[in-house]
């Protein structure tokens, strides 16, 4: 019986596992997982050796290369060069509603502006969205990432909210991982490990952009956090290009990035809108409600 098809000669150990297999028929399915493990453990490292050998012929490691290097030889993620397979963003799909919610969005053009300048004025870093709750920093997020996902910017982001299932560490992690892989391309596997997710995350966002590549990192609702705590270790010193915008509700006598050990580019703090913001924000629904809009009395109400 030959269940298992290996490549090359050197298979000895598993072909002793196979012949166990037969002699006790009773451990067969234990004995050949455990053969398939074996194999694509070897195949992996085979794939880890063939890229290893490709980038540094002739030449001296980029930080760039000792960067996926190090991925390669701490996890089971693989440059784009190896032929295993990609990872891809599933979790992303659960943002699809809280994105949609927010489609009815105005009067908040002045932090767009603020948002965009981040990536014209800044070569990297980080900034800050704060204010009470019910403010609109996730709208305002929500219509910054569509925004630039629009215009072919590449945004990784993560809404953390507790109302829609979406606030536990595990969650993020592995959201934000497989966002930041599929942007460099890294094929493999995330590790299964939570700790080890954590320590992987910075790591991603410090591999260095290839030149004229700009990242964005949108991560909403930082005090939405359910039974894990965010802490420095998450906001590393970013290489150039990678920008990182991160929100949490305001209260008073907290200084979040202070806590964070963050140094900020900007911070914006969300204020009640005025009354030309509210006229705006009645002009984007739909017929008969944007007639409003024209309704001093109405509008002023509102506030």
């Amino acid at each position: 019986m030959r269940l298992i098809e290996f490549k090359g000669t050197d298979n000895i150990r598993w072909m002793n596992i196979l012949e166990e297999a037969e002699r006790n028929p009773g451990q067969m399915q234990s004995l050949l997982y455990l053969a398939n493990a074996e194999y694509k453990l070897a195949e992996l490292k085979i794939a880890i050796d063939k890229y290893l050998e490709w980038v540094t012929a002739g030449r001296p490691l980029t930080e760039r290369e000792k960067q996926l290097e190090q991925l390669a030889k701490n996890y089971r993620l693989l440059p784009p060069e190896t032929d295993s397979a990609p990872i891809t963003p599933i979790l992303r799909n659960r943002f699809a509603s809280l994105l949609e919610r927010h489609a009815m969005f105005g009067g908040r053009e002045h932090e767009l502006e603020r948002l965009e300048h981040l990536l014209t004025d800044q070569n990297k870093g980080y900034l800050f969205v704060t204010g009470p709750s019910g403010f609109g920093k996730s709208a305002l997020l929500a219509n910054w990432v569509k925004k630039l996902q629009t215009r072919g910017q590449a945004v990784c982001f993560s809404f953390i909210n507790r109302a829609e299932g979406l606030a536990d560490e595990r969650f993020f992690l592995q959201n934000m991982g497989e966002q930041l892989c599929e942007f460099y391309g890294l094929r493999g596997s995330l590790p299964a490990q939570e700790t080890s997710l954590r320590v992987l995350y910075p790591q991603l966002l410090q591999i260095p952009l290839q030149a004229g590549q700009k990242l964005v990192v949108v991560v909403d609702g930082l005090d939405e956090a359910l039974n894990w705590k965010v802490a420095g270790d998450l906001f590393p010193v970013l290489p150039e290009g990678v920008f990182v915008v991160f929100s949490a509700r305001a209260e008073p006598g907290q200084d979040v990035p202070a806590i964070l050990g963050v140094s900020v580019c900007e911070t914006i703090t969300l204020t009640k809108l005025s009354l030309s913001e509210v006229g705006g924000l009645l002009r984007s629904m739909a017929a008969p409600i944007n007639a409003l809009a024209e309704e001093i009395n109405f509008v002023s109400a509102v506030l």
